[in-house]
């Protein structure tokens, strides 16, 4: 074999690699998603990907005590996930009535 054929065949064993690597990515992500329906502690990383929010959105929440959180060691924030479904769901949105405005008849 050249250098010419090394090199091609290393190319395609690379670019397989790395094709087989992301696949094996997206799979890891789409099991590690699915534990949030088994665990019911989250820490802070896995609560801010739980109710889709950023980092800063959920630490501003905590802060001011508007989300249940726990600090068992001061620093690091956990959340019961029961209690963040409770959180989510506490405030229903109700749909606004439909008003029906009459008109006033002239005689």
């Amino acid at each position: 074999m050249n250098q010419q054929e090394e090199r091609n065949c290393v190319a395609v064993s690379c670019s397989s690699c790395f094709l087989k690597l992301s696949m094996l990515q997206k799979q890891t992500e789409k099991i590690e998603n699915m534990l949030f329906c088994i665990k019911k502690t989250l820490n802070f990383k896995e609560a801010c990907l739980y109710m889709g929010l950023s980092r800063s959105q959920l630490y501003k929440l905590a802060k001011n005590g508007h989300i249940p959180h726990y600090r068992p060691s001061g620093k690091l924030l956990y959340f019961n996930k029961q209690e963040l479904d409770e959180w989510l769901c506490g405030t229903k949105w109700k749909k606004p009535k439909k008003t029906v405005q009459r008109r006033c008849r002239t005689a």
